[in-house]
């Protein structure tokens, strides 16, 4: 019945805000693109559009802004990603705890990909503070306009997306009649009711999770059961195999002892002549191996430890100068940037190469940034053979951990 009257509600204030766009003036419209491809046509409405932009941040009159979807899948991974670094390169680190909230929940609301006529507004009222709407879904509501501030940064800002969609979005030019048309597109019902699922009750989450874990741990136990039982049957059969091989290799002995004692009376003076001269013939070659063998395990001891040295003289220079990025921790953003790299007799690095795709490009440009400057600063030792090293590295961002695991410098070879 609740359900039911808020999706009713819903699409009532979804028909109202859609209604009140014409009240509001379109001050400037713009297509959203990177790398070529179109994300969304980025629309601004003003009470009076006749009003400066660049001063909107100040200017507290209803306004709003519009995202019209276009590309046939946005997914929610690429939303995140994009609406986070634009809201870190074109904002100052906040430190309010309900405005980063408010701001990372922005980022990540998408329970599944955008696809083309799905739109989002966020809207600034007068007294009343900023709303975020996705299909006429409510997302957020807040009580003043800074989070309103923080979005129309990335479009106004000093790193807006470039010179000609801060010039469009801004009405310097006037808006195209393309652009206009897709704005003005309604979205279906069908696409509003099939996004009711992302904005479920508390209470339908916690019953999804309870049920989620109730079914992991019954796939647990079943897993476990099987593999006891996998294991049992591995252990039987290695232990009849086992069985087996000392029957056959007790047999096999038995028949070699009689063989040796039939033959030792006949061959045994023999045997021991030509033994004493094979003896001494080996005993020379296996300490002229030795010899070498010592001469070239140490070369090869010594160009591994300046390896290693090198290899733990950069990882500690990064361990020590990576400083977590402020608008990281804003996001809660963290995980363990792994990467491999070569770096040549010059002291130049290349062939830079990250592991994985899921951690934040923001991590990811820290870590970058510092190895650079280690291999900088760093010289490969002169002793160490070569022209170019190849070398890996990990560094753990964590909210919770508040330094990384010691590195243990490599002992030099006596």
């Amino acid at each position: 019945m609740y359900s039911s009257i808020k999706r009713a509600l819903g699409l009532i204030i979804f028909s109202l805000l859609a209604s009140q766009v014409q009240a509001l003036e379109m001050k400037g419209a713009a297509s959203y693109q990177e790398l070529g491809l179109e994300y969304y046509i980025a629309s601004l409405y003003l009470k009076d559009k006749e009003y400066d932009s660049q001063s909107l941040l100040s200017y507290n009159g209803w306004q709003r802004i519009k995202v019209k979807v276009t590309a046939k899948r946005w997914s929610a991974r690429k939303w995140k990603a994009q609406w986070q670094n634009n809201i870190a390169i074109n904002n100052a680190v906040s430190n309010q705890v309900g405005l980063n909230r408010d701001l990372a929940h922005f980022t990540e609301f998408p329970k599944a990909s955008f696809i083309a006529g799905d739109e989002i507004i966020v809207e600034y009222l007068p007294q009343q503070g900023s709303l975020v709407t996705f299909n006429g879904h409510e997302v957020l509501k807040t009580s003043d306009k800074q989070f309103y501030n923080y979005i129309l940064r990335t479009w106004l800002g000093k790193f807006s997306p470039n010179r000609i969609f801060r010039e469009k979005i801004s009405g310097l030019q006037a808006p195209q009649e393309i652009l206009v048309a897709t704005l003005s597109k309604p979205v279906s019902i069908e696409r509003i009711k099939s996004v009711e699922k992302w904005f479920s009750t508390a209470q339908e989450k916690r019953l999804a999770k309870l049920n989620k874990a109730r079914e992991a741990e019954k796939q647990r136990q079943q897993e476990l059961k099987a593999a006891n039982i996998q294991r049992k049957k591995i252990a039987e059969q290695k232990k009849l195999a086992a069985e087996q091989k000392k029957r056959i290799l007790a047999a096999e002995q038995k028949a070699r002892l009689a063989r040796e004692k039939r033959d030792q009376v006949t061959q045994n003076k023999l045997k021991a002549k030509a033994q004493a001269k094979i003896k001494a013939e080996q005993e020379k070659k296996r300490l002229a191996m030795v010899a070498e063998e010592q001469k070239r395990l140490k070369i090869v001891n010594q160009q591994k430890y300046f390896y290693q040295l090198y290899q733990w003289e950069l990882r500690t220079r990064v361990n020590e100068t990576v400083a977590y990025p402020p608008w990281a921790k804003q996001f809660n953003q963290q995980g363990t940037v792994e990467v491999t790299f070569k770096v040549n007799r010059s002291g130049i690095l290349s062939e830079l190469e990250f592991i994985g795709e899921d951690v934040s490009p923001i991590l990811r440009q820290e870590v970058e940034k510092r190895l650079l400057s280690a291999v900088e600063a760093i010289a490969p030792p002169k002793n160490l053979k070569g022209e170019k090293w190849s070398f890996d590295l990990r560094y753990v961002f964590s909210l919770k951990l508040a330094e990384q695991e010691t590195l243990l410098k490599p002992l030099r070879p006596i």
